[in-house]
């Protein structure tokens, strides 16, 4: 299930995981406390298991399978009756007995249930994959699956990130609690052309793996326990883009998932994994204590950008740090700017976090009306063409070599290529 990802952060990868999130959960930035990658422990279990699948019947299996209900058996006369090829229903026979619908004796039990219904009805043995949640003892449904990118082998995460333990054992009566019934669905990939899929019996149980998903840990003031987020995949999404999504593990009351609009089935937090969760949350505050943070900041922006620094003013230098840039900032051009530009227009701030700052939030501001105005034509811009990715790619295009100079800066140029105006001293 995993492919064993090397673990580490990329550049500005919490800075888009936190814009989503908060995208997603309409999470105001001045509730914000804290952002902080940890990694959060999943189970890999392989279960054996007795299935019974329904789906369509072909009419001619079902017509076949009706005259052989009837004591009909001899194929040649089937296939005179409905006008076909001995051959043909001689491979039909051979079907409906590998579906366990016809013997020797005549049809089975399982045959007569789908006539009855009028849908295939099939049995099997089978092995199926399932993720857990580690901490909190409960099997992930197909919609809450962890997205294979972030999983990881413990030897292959980062030492920097904070690692949640696992609780010791995983309940047989509590997975077969969770998956028995119609809710069985939920659980499991299917082909299309299967209504339904039921469970008879588990079998047995394996725990294969303990993998780490890459995750991010959040802290709000309106929550009275942070929540874990994690990069999900549900396969049962039409949609490639609605795929992929960002999920808590748990919360710590109903009401954070009335306010944030959490999805139902987010369940409550464990005494065990917040006892867990708060012990990782130590570890990171221990270490943001001793950390000098300003000297961070300033690695952590140019981490961010290659910021000059000599045009960045500090603000406020405790928890959040509030930076402000301006156009002079800026040295040359990357994508991120662009991502900047739109922050500043919809919310008045970046926000900015490093797995460094240990928790710890940097709020990118300006003073600068260029800045505003600049930002609001690329509003305007991207309303206009209707894709986001389609402006900033041209934008990329046509800027990606420009290096600013005495009375151009980036931002100008950003201006008049949005602007379609020409400069006659542009190359």
């Amino acid at each position: 299930m995993s492919k064993k990802n090397k673990g580490g952060l990329k550049r500005n990868e919490m800075y888009f995981a936190l814009k989503e999130i908060r995208s997603k959960y309409k999470i105001d930035n001045s509730d914000i406390v804290f952002f902080a990658p940890v990694y959060y422990p999943i189970a890999i279990l392989e279960i054996n298991l007795d299935e019974v699948s329904f789906e369509d019947f072909e009419a001619v299996q079902l017509a076949v399978l009706r005259f052989y209900s009837l004591g009909i058996k001899d194929y040649n006369m089937i296939a005179d009756l409905m006008g076909l090829s001995p051959n043909y229903v001689y491979r039909l026979l051979n079907l409906l007995r590998g579906y366990g619908h016809i013997d020797e004796a005549g049809i089975t039990e399982l045959g007569q249930k789908s006539l009855e219904v009028e849908k295939k009805i099939t049995k099997a043995q089978v092995w199926q994959k399932f993720q857990v949640d580690a901490l909190n003892g409960t099997l992930l449904k197909m919609s809450e699956t962890v997205s294979d990118n972030v999983l990881n082998d413990k030897g292959d995460t980062s030492f920097i990130v904070g690692h949640l333990d696992y609780i010791d054992g995983i309940s047989v009566d509590l997975i077969r609690m969770q998956i028995e019934g119609e809710d069985y669905k939920d659980y499991i990939k299917r082909d299309s052309d299967i209504l339904s899929t039921n469970l008879l019996a588990i079998n047995d149980v394996k725990c294969t793996d303990i993998l780490y998903a890459k995750s991010f840990i959040l802290g709000l003031k309106s929550a009275i326990e942070p929540l874990i987020f994690a990069k999900r995949y549900d396969s049962k999404k039409e949609k490639l883009s609605e795929r992929f999504t960002w999920l808590p593990f748990s919360v710590g009351d109903e009401s954070i998932k009335a306010r944030y609009g959490i999805e139902d089935q987010v369940g409550l937090s464990t005494e065990t994994s917040s006892q867990y969760a708060n012990a990782v949350l130590g570890l990171i505050n221990d270490r943001a204590a001793n950390l000098n943070l300003e000297e961070e900041v300033h690695k952590v922006l140019q981490r961010t950008y290659p910021f000059n620094l000599d045009e960045v003013e500090l603000v406020q230098s405790f928890n959040p740090v509030i930076v402000n840039i301006n156009e002079r900032s800026f040295t040359s051009f990357r994508k991120w700017i662009l991502n900047f530009l739109m922050d500043l227009v919809e919310d008045g701030e970046s926000l900015v976090s490093n797995e460094y700052l240990y928790g710890n939030i940097i709020k990118l501001r300006s003073k600068s009306d260029k800045l505003f105005k600049t930002a609001n034509i690329l509003k305007g811009k991207i309303a206009e063409k209707g894709s986001r990715s389609k402006v900033f790619n041209r934008l990329n295009d046509e800027l990606k070599d420009f290096q600013p100079r005495e009375g151009l800066d980036l931002i100008d140029m950003i201006h008049k290529t949005l602007t379609g105006e020409k400069d006659e001293d542009v190359d």
